[in-house]
């Protein structure tokens, strides 16, 4: 009987040890934009995103420092903003710069969900902004929602 506990646990042991970690990631899909993630509400992650498409930044949903409720459901706040160009040899920046939303500039995820962000054509005001499209995922994969600015 003990060797088959034994088996069983092995077998348990196994079958849990090569699952991916689950987090709730941020996903650059934009056209070479650099994106920043801060975290405002549920945990204190702050990460960039490299330019490239599918570029991300990923926090695991069972770290207390990114989720401090602990459940995989929770809901977490994001800041996310962008820019794209250049600084000049004074230091200003040249180019274009864009967040998810407006107002408050943030999105909610559950925290074994994703976020995917998009640039849009259409810029607006005095020009230097452009359009931002941000898509919660649930951690089931249905979309929560959706910020466009």
């Amino acid at each position: 009987m003990s060797r088959f506990l034994s088996l069983a646990a092995a077998v348990f042991m196994l079958a849990f040890a090569g699952q991916p970690a689950h987090a709730y990631c941020v996903y650059n899909h934009t056209d070479g934009w650099k994106l920043r993630v801060e975290q405002t509400l549920g945990g204190n992650f702050k990460q960039e995103v490299g330019e490239a498409k599918g570029s991300r930044a990923c926090c695991a949903w069972n770290d207390p420092s990114c989720n401090r409720s602990l459940l995989r459901n929770a809901p977490v706040e994001l800041w996310v903003g962008g820019d794209k160009g250049t600084r000049t040899a004074d230091g200003r920046y040249q180019g274009l710069n864009g967040t998810c939303g407006v107002g408050t500039n943030r999105i909610t995820v559950e925290a074994g969900g994703w976020v995917e962000v998009y640039s849009g054509q259409n810029a607006y005001d005095r020009g230097d902004i452009r359009a931002f499209h941000c898509i919660a995922y649930s951690t089931d994969g249905k979309v929560t929602g959706v910020v466009t600015k």
